[in-house]
C-alpha cells in the first residue's frame, strides 16, 4: 500500500468582522481568503467561535486550483 503524503495545509485564524459584507461563512465550507498583498487562496472553515474568530485551514496553491471546491458552496 502506498504512503499517504502529509497535508501541506496550514491553520490560521480570521475574524468574521473582516469578512466581505454578504459573505456566507459556515463551518465546513470553503472560502476564498487573501488581502491586497497576497494572491487569493482557498481555505476550509474548520470552526467558528462565538466570539467571531474563524479557524481556517489554508489549502496550498492559488484559488484557481480549487474551483471544484468553491463550486460545491455557491455564495
Amino acid at each position: 500500500m502506498g504512503r499517504l503524503s502529509p497535508c501541506r495545509c496550514r491553520l490560521t485564524h480570521a475574524s468574521l468582522k473582516d469578512a466581505t459584507p454578504g459573505s456566507r461563512i459556515e463551518s465546513g465550507g470553503d472560502i476564498v481568503v487573501g488581502d491586497h498583498d497576497a494572491d487569493p487562496v482557498v481555505a476550509q472553515v474548520m470552526d467558528i467561535k462565538a466570539s467571531g474568530v474563524v479557524l481556517l485551514r489554508v489549502l496550498p496553491g492559488h484559488a484557481n486550483q480549487h474551483l471544484d471546491l468553491l463550486a460545491r458552496h455557491p455564495a
